[in-house]
């Protein structure tokens, strides 16, 4: 296999590898590229991804018009946290004897990789369904701290990437972090008090979003995935320009009393 692998020519659409796992077994994988045109889907909504502090990742569709479509298009990450602290720490605990585990490393990055890989099928799953421009967060120091490892985040944008491709949809797209987590979807306020530490009794709170100004109460992690479908929105009709917080604030809260005053109205 190995003689066939290397005589292969650079344009050949196939390849095999040979890899020995760490009992001396080999694996054989056989890569195979081929091309395919899919049918474009032209965008209708913005489908919104946070990275949570209490989950893997929380989801949102908006309509063009700021409207919610769906939420809680959510992967829990309880088990997932857990799974990989147990590993973390089996692995400190070889390296405290001096003892290098690389088949633990593996099993990590492996693991890990499933769990991002069928929360990305189930996001283009969903983006396929409400023909949605896919957005996430950019990468920055703030967001490196969240749920997510920075590669686990990366791996996440990557799978993204070419499973939107081939469904059809356009690239995913990156809207800044900053504030995202403080400001509510429903009015615009942007108050770092939307996110209290402790309920009344005094116990320590992690996901809730309470805006301050109306009264808003959700996950934190989903509110904040409306908030970067929005800012993809606000960009989309600035004809793809970045645009800094405060212009997408005031935009967001015009937006918001467009649709409040017609009910307000009416009653």
């Amino acid at each position: 296999v190995s003689r066939l692998s290397r005589a292969a020519p650079r344009q050949a659409p196939c390849i095999i590898q040979v890899k020995r796992n760490d009992e001396g077994r080999e694996d054989f994988y056989v890569h195979i590229s081929f091309e395919f045109t899919p049918e474009p889907i032209p965008v209708e909504t913005f489908l919104g991804i946070d990275r949570g502090a209490a989950m893997i990742g929380a989801a949102s569709v908006i309509s063009t018009n700021g409207d919610i479509v769906e939420r809680r298009m959510d992967l829990e990450g309880t088990v997932f946290n857990r799974e990989l602290k147990r590993f973390e720490l089996r692995i400190a605990e070889a390296q405290k004897k001096a003892q290098r585990k690389p088949r633990l490393f593996r099993l990590r990055r492996r693991w890990a990789a499933v769990v991002v890989g069928e929360y990305a099928n189930r996001i283009v799953a969903e983006a396929v369904k409400h023909k949605s421009q896919i957005v996430l967060e950019k990468l920055d120091a703030r967001s490196m701290a969240r749920f997510l490892s920075h590669s686990q985040f990366r791996k996440l944008h990557d799978a993204l990437t070419y499973k939107a491709e081939r469904a059809g949809l356009p690239k995913p797209i990156e809207v800044p972090a900053a504030y995202t987590s403080q400001t509510c979807a429903q009015c615009g306020n942007c108050n770092a008090a939307n996110r209290p530490k402790k309920d009344a009794s005094g116990r320590p709170l992690q996901a809730v979003f309470l805006c301050t100004q109306c009264g808003y109460e959700a996950n934190a992690d989903q509110n904040a995935s409306e908030i970067i479908a929005l800012r993809a929105l606000h960009q989309s009709l600035n004809e793809g320009r970045f645009q800094k917080f405060p212009v997408f604030q005031e935009w967001l809260i015009g937006l918001r009393r467009q649709v409040q005053e017609p009910a307000i109205k009416g009653r």
